[in-house]
C-alpha cells in the first residue's frame, strides 16, 4: 500500500495503533512475568490513547485535507511483525521492534505532511513510541 495522501496515512496510522493495541493486550495475557504483563498492558492503553488522538486529528482535518498529496511512502516498510511470540523474551523483542517501527512511521510522516497541527500530533505520538521503546530496552 502506497501512502500518497493524508487520508491514506491517517488510515494506516489508525490501523497500526489498533493492531498494536490488540497485540499488546494478547501478549500481556500470555506473558509469564508480572513486570512484562504490566508494561504490555501500559502499551495497550497507550495505543488506545494514540487512536483517540488520531481520531481527533481526523475529525479536525479530514474535510479539506484528506486528498492532500504527499511524497510517496510504502506502508510495508513500517509494518511491525506482530506474530505472537512463544516466550517472554520473544514478546519483549517483538514489542521493542513494533515500537521502533511505529516511531519511525510517525517521524517520517511528520516530515512528509504539511499540516502543522497534524505534524505536531504525529511528532508527539512518535515521541510516545520512542519512550515506550526505551522503557522496553531498560
Amino acid at each position: 500500500m502506497e501512502l500518497t495522501t493524508f487520508g491514506a496515512v491517517l488510515k494506516f496510522a489508525l490501523d497500526l495503533e489498533s493492531r498494536l493495541t490488540q497485540f499488546y493486550a494478547e501478549a500481556a495475557g500470555a506473558a509469564d512475568a508480572q513486570s512484562l504483563k504490566g508494561v504490555l498492558n501500559e502499551l495497550a492503553a497507550a495505543g488506545e490513547t494514540n487512536a483517540r488522538k488520531l481520531e481527533q486529528v481526523r475529525r479536525q482535518q479530514v474535510n479539506e485535507m484528506l486528498l492532500e498529496p504527499i511524497d510517496s511512502a510504502n506502508a510495508a516498510s513500517y509494518e511491525p511483525d506482530l506474530t505472537p511470540p512463544e516466550s517472554d523474551s520473544g514478546r519483549l523483542a517483538a514489542a521493542r521492534s513494533a515500537e521502533s517501527a511505529a516511531e519511525r512511521f510517525y517521524h517520517d510522516m511528520a516530515r512528509l505532511l504539511s499540516i502543522p497541527e497534524v505534524v505536531r500530533s504525529f511528532a508527539r505520538i512518535a515521541e510516545m513510541h520512542a519512550q515506550s521503546r526505551r522503557k522496553l530496552s531498560s
